[in-house]
Protein backbone atom coordinates (compact mmCIF):
# COMPACT_ATOMS: atom_id res chain seq x y z
CA UNK A 1 0.00 0.00 0.00
CA UNK A 2 1.02 3.34 -0.74
CA UNK A 3 -0.16 6.84 -0.33
CA UNK A 4 0.69 10.19 -0.84
CA UNK A 5 -1.41 12.83 -0.36
CA UNK A 6 -2.29 16.30 1.19
CA UNK A 7 -5.38 16.18 3.43
CA UNK A 8 -7.09 19.11 5.63
CA UNK A 9 -9.80 19.26 8.44
CA UNK A 10 -10.49 15.97 10.13
CA UNK A 11 -13.31 16.11 11.63
CA UNK A 12 -14.50 14.47 15.23
CA UNK A 13 -17.81 12.88 16.90
CA UNK A 14 -19.27 14.69 19.71
CA UNK A 15 -19.98 13.26 22.18
CA UNK A 16 -18.15 10.24 22.04
CA UNK A 17 -20.01 7.32 20.85
CA UNK A 18 -19.73 4.30 23.38
CA UNK A 19 -19.78 1.35 21.10
CA UNK A 20 -16.86 -0.89 20.76
CA UNK A 21 -15.78 0.67 17.22
CA UNK A 22 -16.15 3.97 19.42
CA UNK A 23 -12.36 5.02 18.76
CA UNK A 24 -12.79 5.44 14.96
CA UNK A 25 -15.02 8.11 16.21
CA UNK A 26 -11.35 10.32 17.17
CA UNK A 27 -10.66 12.58 14.45
CA UNK A 28 -7.60 11.36 13.15
CA UNK A 29 -6.54 12.39 9.53
CA UNK A 30 -5.65 8.97 8.60
CA UNK A 31 -6.04 5.97 10.40
CA UNK A 32 -4.36 2.66 9.90
CA UNK A 33 -5.29 -1.03 11.14
CA UNK A 34 -3.59 -4.17 10.46
CA UNK A 35 -1.83 -2.96 7.50
CA UNK A 36 1.40 -4.38 6.18
CA UNK A 37 4.01 -3.12 3.97
CA UNK A 38 3.10 0.09 3.86
CA UNK A 39 4.21 3.99 1.93
CA UNK A 40 2.67 7.20 3.75
CA UNK A 41 4.42 10.17 2.52
CA UNK A 42 1.43 12.52 3.81
CA UNK A 43 0.68 16.22 4.81
CA UNK A 44 -2.34 16.41 7.30
CA UNK A 45 -3.33 20.11 8.02
CA UNK A 46 -6.16 20.76 10.86
CA UNK A 47 -6.23 17.38 12.49
CA UNK A 48 -9.14 16.93 15.17
CA UNK A 49 -7.00 14.43 16.89
CA UNK A 50 -3.78 13.15 15.48
CA UNK A 51 -2.19 13.58 11.95
CA UNK A 52 -1.46 9.42 11.73
CA UNK A 53 -3.09 6.95 14.13
CA UNK A 54 -1.97 3.72 13.66
CA UNK A 55 -4.49 2.00 15.77
CA UNK A 56 -2.62 -1.44 15.78
CA UNK A 57 -1.48 -4.32 14.46
CA UNK A 58 0.14 -2.45 11.65
CA UNK A 59 3.93 -3.90 10.71
CA UNK A 60 6.91 -3.39 8.11
CA UNK A 61 5.70 0.62 7.19
CA UNK A 62 8.03 3.45 6.26
CA UNK A 63 5.57 7.31 7.26
CA UNK A 64 7.02 10.24 5.75
CA UNK A 65 4.39 12.92 7.74
CA UNK A 66 4.19 16.76 8.11
CA UNK A 67 1.36 17.65 10.46
CA UNK A 68 -0.23 21.14 10.96
CA UNK A 69 -2.51 21.94 13.54
CA UNK A 70 -3.67 18.36 15.55
CA UNK A 71 -4.99 18.22 19.37
CA UNK A 72 -3.17 14.90 20.26
CA UNK A 73 0.13 14.30 18.37
CA UNK A 74 1.57 14.08 14.35
CA UNK A 75 2.14 10.86 14.93
CA UNK A 76 0.21 7.86 17.53
CA UNK A 77 1.63 4.74 16.98
CA UNK A 78 -0.38 2.08 19.24
CA UNK A 79 -0.87 -1.56 20.06
CA UNK A 80 1.46 -4.06 18.53
CA UNK A 81 2.82 -1.73 15.69
CA UNK A 82 6.56 -3.16 14.73
CA UNK A 83 8.80 -2.18 12.04
CA UNK A 84 7.95 1.20 11.32
CA UNK A 85 10.46 3.70 10.56
CA UNK A 86 8.97 7.56 10.56
CA UNK A 87 10.14 11.08 9.67
CA UNK A 88 7.82 13.82 11.13
CA UNK A 89 7.35 17.05 11.62
CA UNK A 90 4.45 18.49 13.91
CA UNK A 91 3.72 21.84 14.56
CA UNK A 92 0.98 23.23 16.52
CA UNK A 93 0.10 20.32 19.21
CA UNK A 94 -2.25 21.45 21.63
CA UNK A 95 -2.75 19.00 23.90
CA UNK A 96 0.42 16.23 22.77
CA UNK A 97 3.43 15.94 21.03
CA UNK A 98 4.92 15.13 17.46
CA UNK A 99 5.31 11.50 17.94
CA UNK A 100 3.68 9.29 20.74
CA UNK A 101 4.39 5.58 21.33
CA UNK A 102 2.13 2.90 22.81
CA UNK A 103 1.98 -0.05 24.04
CA UNK A 104 3.03 -3.42 22.40
CA UNK A 105 5.05 -1.38 19.71
CA UNK A 106 8.45 -3.09 18.74
CA UNK A 107 11.35 -1.39 16.75
CA UNK A 108 9.24 1.67 15.42
CA UNK A 109 12.18 4.60 15.19
CA UNK A 110 12.69 7.46 13.49
CA UNK A 111 13.14 11.43 13.45
CA UNK A 112 11.04 13.75 14.72
CA UNK A 113 10.85 17.80 15.00
CA UNK A 114 8.13 19.61 17.06
CA UNK A 115 7.14 22.61 17.11
CA UNK A 116 4.40 24.22 19.77
CA UNK A 117 3.74 21.05 21.31
CA UNK A 118 3.24 19.90 24.66
CA UNK A 119 6.38 17.14 24.00
CA UNK A 120 8.51 15.94 21.36
CA UNK A 121 8.40 12.07 22.03
CA UNK A 122 6.58 10.21 24.92
CA UNK A 123 6.52 6.63 25.35
CA UNK A 124 3.41 5.04 27.14
CA UNK A 125 3.40 1.89 28.43
CA UNK A 126 0.65 0.16 29.96
CA UNK A 127 1.47 -3.97 29.75
CA UNK A 128 4.33 -6.04 30.86
CA UNK A 129 3.28 -8.83 28.81
CA UNK A 130 3.09 -6.27 25.69
CA UNK A 131 5.52 -3.74 26.69
CA UNK A 132 7.29 -0.86 24.26
CA UNK A 133 10.88 -2.40 22.98
CA UNK A 134 13.54 -0.74 21.01
CA UNK A 135 11.84 2.02 19.60
CA UNK A 136 14.15 4.81 19.16
CA UNK A 137 13.79 8.50 18.44
CA UNK A 138 15.99 11.33 17.47
CA UNK A 139 14.98 14.77 16.92
CA UNK A 140 14.44 18.47 18.10
CA UNK A 141 11.66 20.82 19.50
CA UNK A 142 11.28 24.36 20.18
CA UNK A 143 8.65 26.06 22.22
CA UNK A 144 7.64 22.61 24.03
CA UNK A 145 6.14 22.22 27.41
CA UNK A 146 8.02 19.34 28.40
CA UNK A 147 10.74 17.27 26.34
CA UNK A 148 10.68 13.60 26.46
CA UNK A 149 8.31 11.98 28.71
CA UNK A 150 7.77 8.54 29.58
CA UNK A 151 4.60 7.23 31.20
CA UNK A 152 3.42 3.72 32.92
CA UNK A 153 -0.08 3.38 34.30
CA UNK A 154 1.07 1.23 36.82
CA UNK A 155 3.97 0.10 38.99
CA UNK A 156 6.16 -1.45 36.88
CA UNK A 157 9.16 -0.41 35.14
CA UNK A 158 8.97 -3.27 32.43
CA UNK A 159 6.26 -1.45 30.52
CA UNK A 160 8.74 0.13 28.11
CA UNK A 161 12.40 -1.22 27.74
CA UNK A 162 15.06 -0.24 25.77
CA UNK A 163 14.03 2.89 24.14
CA UNK A 164 16.81 5.24 23.35
CA UNK A 165 16.30 9.20 22.38
CA UNK A 166 18.44 11.70 21.47
CA UNK A 167 16.81 15.19 20.93
CA UNK A 168 17.41 19.04 21.33
CA UNK A 169 14.87 20.53 22.89
CA UNK A 170 14.00 24.07 24.07
CA UNK A 171 11.06 24.87 26.15
CA UNK A 172 8.30 27.48 25.93
CA UNK A 173 5.05 27.04 28.16
CA UNK A 174 2.94 27.69 24.27
CA UNK A 175 -0.35 27.19 25.63
CA UNK A 176 -0.83 28.09 29.24
CA UNK A 177 -0.39 24.96 30.96
CA UNK A 178 0.99 26.34 33.45
CA UNK A 179 1.17 23.86 36.22
CA UNK A 180 3.19 20.60 37.24
CA UNK A 181 6.87 20.56 36.48
CA UNK A 182 7.94 22.05 33.04
CA UNK A 183 10.56 19.08 32.62
CA UNK A 184 13.16 18.43 29.73
CA UNK A 185 12.98 14.55 30.75
CA UNK A 186 10.17 13.15 32.61
CA UNK A 187 10.61 9.67 33.10
CA UNK A 188 8.26 7.22 34.83
CA UNK A 189 8.33 3.61 34.03
CA UNK A 190 10.95 2.29 31.87
CA UNK A 191 14.06 0.14 32.15
CA UNK A 192 17.22 -0.36 29.82
CA UNK A 193 16.76 3.06 28.36
CA UNK A 194 19.13 5.44 26.87
CA UNK A 195 17.87 9.10 27.22
CA UNK A 196 20.08 11.47 25.62
CA UNK A 197 18.76 15.87 25.85
CA UNK A 198 20.27 18.94 25.08
CA UNK A 199 18.00 21.07 27.01
CA UNK A 200 17.55 24.67 27.02
CA UNK A 201 15.23 27.17 29.38
CA UNK A 202 13.55 24.47 31.60
CA UNK A 203 12.26 24.76 34.74
CA UNK A 204 13.51 20.90 35.59
CA UNK A 205 16.04 18.99 34.64
CA UNK A 206 14.70 15.68 35.31
CA UNK A 207 11.09 14.96 37.02
CA UNK A 208 11.43 11.49 38.07
CA UNK A 209 9.21 9.02 39.15
CA UNK A 210 9.88 4.86 38.34
CA UNK A 211 12.41 3.70 36.52
CA UNK A 212 15.74 0.68 36.26
CA UNK A 213 18.96 0.42 34.91
CA UNK A 214 18.53 3.43 32.72
CA UNK A 215 20.88 6.16 31.73
CA UNK A 216 20.22 10.06 31.40
CA UNK A 217 23.10 12.15 29.74
CA UNK A 218 21.58 15.67 29.76
CA UNK A 219 22.99 19.25 29.12
CA UNK A 220 21.35 22.57 30.01
CA UNK A 221 21.43 26.38 30.05
CA UNK A 222 20.45 26.96 33.07
CA UNK A 223 16.90 25.28 35.09
CA UNK A 224 15.69 25.89 38.88
CA UNK A 225 15.46 22.60 40.20
CA UNK A 226 17.77 20.13 39.18
CA UNK A 227 16.26 16.85 39.90
CA UNK A 228 12.55 15.69 41.55
CA UNK A 229 11.26 12.57 42.51
CA UNK A 230 7.80 11.24 43.37
CA UNK A 231 8.49 7.31 43.49
CA UNK A 232 10.70 5.37 45.37
CA UNK A 233 10.39 2.36 42.90
CA UNK A 234 13.68 3.59 41.40
CA UNK A 235 17.05 2.42 40.99
CA UNK A 236 20.05 1.25 39.40
CA UNK A 237 20.03 4.13 37.22
CA UNK A 238 23.16 6.51 35.74
CA UNK A 239 22.84 9.84 35.49
CA UNK A 240 24.91 12.61 33.42
CA UNK A 241 24.61 16.02 33.27
CA UNK A 242 26.65 18.73 31.84
CA UNK A 243 26.29 22.80 32.99
CA UNK A 244 26.95 25.32 30.92
CA UNK A 245 30.24 26.05 32.15
CA UNK A 246 31.01 22.49 30.83
CA UNK A 247 31.41 20.94 34.26
CA UNK A 248 30.04 17.35 33.95
CA UNK A 249 28.58 15.17 37.05
CA UNK A 250 28.30 11.95 37.45
CA UNK A 251 25.95 9.16 39.83
CA UNK A 252 25.75 5.91 39.41
CA UNK A 253 22.74 4.27 42.10
CA UNK A 254 23.11 0.35 42.88
CA UNK A 255 21.48 -2.42 44.08
CA UNK A 256 18.43 -1.30 46.76
CA UNK A 257 18.92 1.97 47.82
CA UNK A 258 16.58 3.88 46.21
CA UNK A 259 17.37 7.13 44.42
CA UNK A 260 15.08 9.18 46.54
CA UNK A 261 14.60 11.88 49.11
CA UNK A 262 12.26 13.95 49.83
CA UNK A 263 13.37 17.14 49.89
CA UNK A 264 15.10 16.91 46.44
CA UNK A 265 13.09 19.85 45.12
CA UNK A 266 14.80 22.35 47.37
CA UNK A 267 18.08 20.33 47.97
CA UNK A 268 18.76 18.47 44.92
CA UNK A 269 20.10 15.25 45.85
CA UNK A 270 20.42 12.13 44.60
CA UNK A 271 20.46 8.97 46.65
CA UNK A 272 22.22 9.38 49.87
CA UNK A 273 24.62 11.69 48.76
CA UNK A 274 25.28 14.85 46.95
CA UNK A 275 26.27 14.89 43.45
CA UNK A 276 29.78 15.62 43.30
CA UNK A 277 32.12 16.73 39.87
CA UNK A 278 34.13 14.47 38.08
CA UNK A 279 33.78 11.29 39.95
CA UNK A 280 35.99 8.51 38.46
CA UNK A 281 35.82 4.88 40.03
CA UNK A 282 39.05 3.50 40.56
CA UNK A 283 39.15 -0.18 41.61
CA UNK A 284 41.70 -0.37 39.64
CA UNK A 285 43.85 2.44 40.69
CA UNK A 286 47.12 2.52 42.12
CA UNK A 287 49.28 4.61 43.49
CA UNK A 288 50.75 3.93 47.17
CA UNK A 289 51.50 7.90 47.28
CA UNK A 290 48.22 9.16 46.90
CA UNK A 291 46.40 10.34 50.48
CA UNK A 292 43.20 9.21 52.07
CA UNK A 293 42.33 13.67 52.77
CA UNK A 294 43.60 16.81 51.26
CA UNK A 295 43.05 20.39 52.27
CA UNK A 296 44.64 21.74 49.35
CA UNK A 297 42.16 23.52 46.98
CA UNK A 298 42.63 21.42 43.51
CA UNK A 299 44.40 18.85 45.44
CA UNK A 300 43.58 14.98 44.54
CA UNK A 301 43.39 12.02 46.92
CA UNK A 302 41.44 8.43 47.14
CA UNK A 303 37.96 7.88 49.39
CA UNK A 304 38.22 4.31 50.29
CA UNK A 305 35.22 4.30 51.04
CA UNK A 306 33.28 4.78 47.18
CA UNK A 307 37.00 4.05 45.74
CA UNK A 308 36.56 7.34 43.85
CA UNK A 309 39.61 9.44 43.25
CA UNK A 310 38.08 13.04 44.12
CA UNK A 311 39.71 16.84 43.66
CA UNK A 312 39.36 19.28 46.82
CA UNK A 313 37.65 22.16 44.65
Amino acid sequence: MKIFCTAKKSGQIYPQPTSASSDLALGSTFKLDACSDFIMDVIANDSAYAGIESESNNVNGSVTLVTNKAYHAGLHLWNRCKNITYKVSATDIVEGGGVITGYGCEACSGYVTAYNAQYIVAYIGNSATTPVISCDAKGSGFNVTDGVVFFATAANNAYIQHCNVDVTVVHADVFSIGTGRQSAVKFNGGQYCDIKVNAKDFDYIFSLGMGANNKFNVAYNKFNTAFSYSDQRSFDNEYKYTDPGGNVYHLQAKASSHEYRSDAVTNPVLGFKPLLRKQINSDGFVNANLPITTTSVGGFYYDPDTKYVRVNL
